[in-house]
């Protein structure tokens, strides 16, 4: 704290104290007498008191100069020493971008002892789960407002980890205003061409901004990336020297060339001025138009950034190249192929004629050639060269050269009225989740598959145990026995101790085969075998077996099922027909003889329904139900002197529909104890099936799903027309009220579904379509309802697991295309079959690029989805397997109109 000079000298003559002057050469030396103590006084603005405070003597005073002004100002002495066992606040550090200060106290604080317990004036909210300390420093986040100034309050029952208590001395800190900043609004860098060129800012406390911009020669590209990079800021001017003196060297060597010319375009300034009105320390957004540079009908590389127009102030956005353009751009890249396909953003539609050039990671441009009629080019194999330029210390050096496919960096499409490029991020080939992939077919030649079988599951010590092996091998797209290979095989107790272990050569069927003999003391439990192609690698096959001591059953158990229909008369004015479930349980000696008077124990759980067909294998025919069966009853029972006992259980509409069905168990008891159990299964079988193809495993919210449903009548043929009933629900959670065995009724947490969105889809050929989207995540559940012409209904459902994001947050991770559904008529195909894909987009494509590839692309074509079907021929060289990639372009549409609206 500093004191003006002339106050300093009356108080000190008030105070009746005296001092000598030791030097006028530098300033004044003050010494305060040392054997007596005297008082400070600082002055506290919150109050206006005068709190007074002791300081050590004998402390020198300096003052400014001999001749004192009223602008000369002291230096206060040297803090205050704060009593003992006590500690307080030496500093405060605002940050007002994140609106959080930073407190370094004298001492060591928990986080937990200044939770909650702290206060600022004029309130401002603190945010104490966000804040946190860090040794002496108390990092506070809160809604200061920014140009404030703040008091901050503890309790003096703060203590620090040394157990001393808090004492308050410097209280008070201002929170700044917030810095001017000027920053770009998305990281996008592409804008179209055929729009109002409008480019989005961030602006922070600016109310002038400049634009630079330069339009950069694509063949220069590489080197404006490169000042992009270099975080030193150069002038506009220094910019375009560079890019003019390498355009300059390119353009006098490529002077006679029309393959080079869609490249050869001169570097153009572009400067502008802009008003941007803002309110103090509010974040606004900006936007710019690009329409005043010169040539904006034409397509550009424009090297731009925008920074603060007033001299001495900050904010300035990082150099970024834009591409304004009408030109979009599709590749595929693998070891020696690249595909790239060449539209138009506006027309959604593939363009010719388009110049292609890449470039490699030591700036090196080879020239491609121009896209096709579908605007494809395919740069493929070792054999084929390519026009290359550089850029060499001795000048432009120009070969022909074999295209480096791995070293590749960027891809620059031009034309004369247009220019993008691309940068090649991925350089392998399609990535399908939650399958391996080998790099490449000779990546894999080496790796075996193998499987392991028994005689039997189960064995008793003492006995053989009799196995087989086989072993296959994929060599250059197919798959054969290993030759003159020798394997592996060790076999492990339940302790884990080795059993067995030798080396077995494959016969030439890929095949070998032993035996174990089972020692009479072998311990009982699981053994493991295991396969591998040499000692100490990685298993290729694993199988399991039991060695147990066991007794043959003295009795066994039968569970017959029929159904009986009556009458109810409980209830009046209305007739109500009861179906009932009768299940017979019945114990029987193997002897011979039933079990008179056993005991039984018997419980009914409902199961799903399920109705496999081995002529419709992607269908699925049932109704699936919750993770685990819902338990329904269970008793006790007493077997006849028949050795029967009858179990009835009323079926209701859910079962009758063959929404579910039941699964009973029952275990009866013998008069020595010995038990014997049997499971059995009942389900109403419906006249007609309805079968629905099989959901994906992994589903995104958003994802746009195909739902295949056939009907198959009584006599199992398709039907071939008529409509079907969809409902769809999702799983939610609420109170329902039961009924306990006491007649009791009780509230209980359970799952339902809630209907969601019902519709009707028509049978045409045989099959009818669903497409939908789930727009959240979430647990759901689709059925499809046929009614035949006796008014009978038969259902069928299909869940689906829908994931999504967490947090809001994750939404901003979203891709920047629609995924597109693809559904396969099957999963495994032969050579000379046709591949039949129902393919489902929430927009409408109005061109599709094809490409069926593996290690690379092995065939690509054009295709439209008029009627959402695409057929292939498959050929030999689909085998073992093929990925199938889809990718399609949907013209411009609208743009928005009002603020608030995005463009997607």
């Amino acid at each position: 704290m500093k004191y003006k000079l002339a106050i300093l000298l009356v108080l000190t003559v008030g105070l009746g104290l005296s001092f000598g002057i030791h030097s006028f050469e530098n300033g004044i030396s003050a010494q305060l007498p040392s054997q007596s103590e005297i008082v400070s006084r600082n002055i506290d603005d919150s109050d206006g008191e005068l709190p007074w405070r002791p300081v050590p003597t004998s402390q020198p005073i300096r003052l400014a100069q001999a001749l004192v002004s009223d602008a000369e100002v002291i230096d206060s002495p040297t803090p205050t020493p704060l009593p003992p066992k006590t500690f307080t606040i030496e500093k405060f550090e605002p940050f007002p971008e994140e609106k959080t200060v930073l407190l370094t106290f004298s001492e060591e604080v928990d986080m937990e002892e200044l939770r909650n317990r702290g206060e600022v004036q004029p309130y401002a909210y603190l945010d104490w789960w966000s804040s946190s300390v860090q040794g002496k420093v108390f990092r506070l986040k809160g809604g200061f407002e920014y140009g404030n100034e703040y008091e901050i309050t503890f309790p003096e029952k703060v203590t620090s980890r040394n157990g001393k208590t808090y004492r308050p001395s410097l209280v008070k800190f201002h929170m700044p205003d917030r810095p001017q900043a000027l920053e770009f609004t998305e990281k996008k860098t592409l804008i179209e061409r055929n729009s109002r060129q409008m480019i989005h800012l961030d602006v922070v406390n600016i109310d002038e901004i400049q634009f630079e911009g330069i339009q950069v020669p694509p063949m220069a590209l590489p080197l404006a990336r490169s000042m992009v990079k270099d975080s030193t800021p150069q002038s506009l001017e220094s910019l375009t020297k560079d890019l003019e003196e390498e355009y300059t060297q390119f353009a006098e060597a490529l002077s006679g060339s029309e393959e080079f010319k869609p490249f050869l375009r001169d570097p153009v300034a572009d400067k502008n001025l802009f008003f941007s009105p803002t309110e103090k320390n509010i974040k606004k957004p900006f936007s710019v138009p690009l329409s005043f540079r010169k040539n904006p009908e034409k397509g550009t590389l424009e090297l731009l950034r925008f920074k603060n127009n007033i001299s001495d102030g900050s904010g300035m956005t990082e150099a970024r190249v834009y591409r304004i353009t009408d030109l979009g751009l599709t590749y595929k890249l693998s070891d020696d192929q690249l595909l790239v396909w060449a539209t138009s953003l506006e027309k959604g539609q593939p363009a010719a004629g388009v110049s292609l050039l890449a470039f490699d990671k030591e700036m090196k441009a080879y020239l491609l050639g121009k896209t096709s009629e579908d605007g494809i080019l395919i740069a493929e194999g070792a054999d084929q060269k390519f026009k290359s330029i550089a850029r060499k210390a001795d000048g432009i050096v120009q070969e022909e050269e074999v295209l480096p496919y791995q070293e590749l960096t960027t891809l620059v499409a031009a034309t004369e009225e247009d220019v993008n490029f691309i940068d090649f991020e991925v350089k392998e080939g399609v990535k399908v989740a939650g399958i391996d992939q080998a790099a490449s077919r000779t990546a894999i030649i080496d790796t075996d598959r193998g499987h392991l079988f028994t005689d039997r599951g189960v064995y008793r010590p003492g006995e053989t145990m009799n196995w087989k092996g086989t072993v296959r091998r994929y060599v250059e797209g197919s798959i054969t026995p290993p030759e003159a290979a020798t394997y592996e095989v060790e076999i492990k107790d339940s302790k884990q101790k080795v059993a067995y272990k030798q080396d077995l050569r494959l016969s030439e069927f890929g095949t070998f085969s032993d035996h174990l003999d089972l020692e009479s003391f072998a311990p009982l439990g699981t053994y493991t075998m295991s396969l591998r192609p040499g000692s100490g690698e990685e298993e290729i096959a694993q199988r399991t077996f039991q060695v147990q001591e066991y007794r043959p059953p003295r009795h066994y158990v039968e569970i017959q099922f029929k159904r009986e229909t009556k009458v109810s008369e409980d209830y009046i004015n209305r007739e109500h027909i009861d179906h009932i479930l009768v299940a017979t349980i019945s114990g029987r000696y193997f002897a011979g003889g039933p079990l008179k008077n056993a005991k039984v124990r018997w419980r009914v759980f409902s199961t799903p329904s399920e109705f496999p067909q081995e002529d419709y294998p992607n269908f699925h025919f049932g109704y699936p139900t919750n993770e685990e069966g819902e338990f329904i009853e269970t008793s006790e029972s007493m077997l006849d002197d028949s050795g029967q006992a009858e179990i009835r259980i009323p079926l209701g509409k859910s079962l009758l529909t063959s929404k579910h069905g039941l699964s009973f168990t029952a275990t009866v008891v013998d008069f020595d104890g010995r038990t014997a159990t049997k499971s059995a299964d009942y389900s109403v079988k419906p006249d007609c099936l309805v079968g629905l193809s099989n959901p994906p495993e992994k589903i995104e919210f958003g994802d746009p799903q195909v739902l295949r449903a056939i009907v198959l009548d009584s006599s199992r043929e398709m039907v071939q027309s008529g409509e079907l009933k969809v409902r769809v629900l999702e799983r939610s959670y609420l109170y329902t009220r039961k009924r306990n065995r006491e007649g009791n009724s009780y509230l209980s947490w359970d799952s339902v579904w809630r209907d969601q969105y019902r519709t009707t889809i028509p049978i045409e050929e045989g099959e009818g379509v669903f497409d939908f989207v789930f727009n959240q995540s979430g647990d759901y559940l689709v059925e499809c309802t046929y009614k035949d012409t006796e008014g009978n209904e038969y259902t069928s459902g299909a869940r689906y697991d829908v994931q999504g994001p967490w947090y809001w947050g994750d939404q901003e991770k979203a891709v920047d295309f629609q995924p597109v559904q693809i559904l396969p008529d099957k999963t495994e195909y032969g050579v000379g079959e046709n591949i039949r894909l129902l393919v489902k987009s929430a927009n409408q494509p109005s061109q599709c690029l094809l490409a069926i590839e593996r290690d690379r692309v092995l065939e690509h074509r054009l295709v439209t989805l008029e009627n959402g079907e695409i057929v292939i021929p498959v050929a030999d060289t689909f085998r073992p397997n093929v990925y199938i990639s889809i990718l399609g372009i949907v013209p411009r549409g609208d743009f928005p109109t009002y603020e608030e609206e995005y463009d997607s």
